[in-house]
């Protein structure tokens, strides 16, 4: 919730812990793992059970058992990093860039994002020849995560963060933007800017019943500590 993000962070990134498991029969796996850019201020726990909640709610892209999605903290198909807002534009200059394949395989070895290696390296395309989405990485500025989307307003914050999670994961699952006519927007929708007609929406399929699709156990929570 606090807005005081610094513009730019270490520049590497810590995991958050957790390993959970999947539920057998519900869907294929995607192993996610959660991390966030040293010199940021984040509550690991809190911030990882938000995440895996809205990826495995039956209103998201695993609804009526398509896929779950489980912690790691090894290699994964998802990796998730929150970012200060100029990483952010160094490792993602164009987060909208679907994947052409879909996610790693499951059993596969996932290739990590692009280091911000320099301190000074400019956010330019050169810098990156793969789009983040096709080597399985989204990026979400921390800055945009607490502060929340123009588009829902202060009072939809959460349901700012959920379309954030959202959109980029299906652009990892190799679905490209779209446009919006009137009504709720699709997810694949920019909903960064203005809508027009359409109003904000930060589900893939959200006539589906709320609620999880998976129960997941995970034995690391216990033990771990919010920072």
């Amino acid at each position: 919730l606090d807005l005081d993000v610094p513009f730019r962070g270490e520049g590497t990134f810590s995991v958050i812990p957790g390993e959970t498991e999947p539920t057998e029969g519900a869907g294929t796996v995607r192993w996610v793992r959660i991390e966030f850019e040293d010199g940021l201020s984040v509550n690991q726990t809190a911030l990882a059970d938000f995440v895996l909640d809205t990826l495995n709610d039956n209103r998201g892209w695993g609804s009526e058992g398509r896929m779950q999605f489980v912690e790691t903290e090894g290699v994964p198909d998802v990796r998730i990093l929150f970012a200060s807002p100029y990483t952010s534009e160094v490792l993602c200059t164009d987060p909208h860039l679907s994947a052409a394949t879909g996610p790693v395989a499951e059993e596969s070895e996932a290739a990590d994002a692009p280091e911000a290696t320099s301190p000074d390296a400019s956010p330019t395309a050169e810098a990156q020849p793969e789009t983040c989405a096709s080597q399985g990485v989204i990026v979400i500025s921390q800055y945009d995560w607490a502060a929340g989307l123009p588009t829902y307003g202060e009072e939809r914050r959460q349901d700012s963060r959920r379309y954030l999670l959202g959109h980029f994961v299906g652009h990892m699952l190799g679905n490209d933007d779209q446009a919006c006519r009137g009504g709720a927007a699709p997810l694949m929708v920019d909903q960064e800017g203005a809508l027009g007609d359409c109003s904000p929406n930060p589900w893939a399929y959200p006539s589906a019943e709320p609620g999880s699709v998976v129960d997941l156990t995970d034995d690391a929570a216990a033990t771990a500590e919010p920072s």
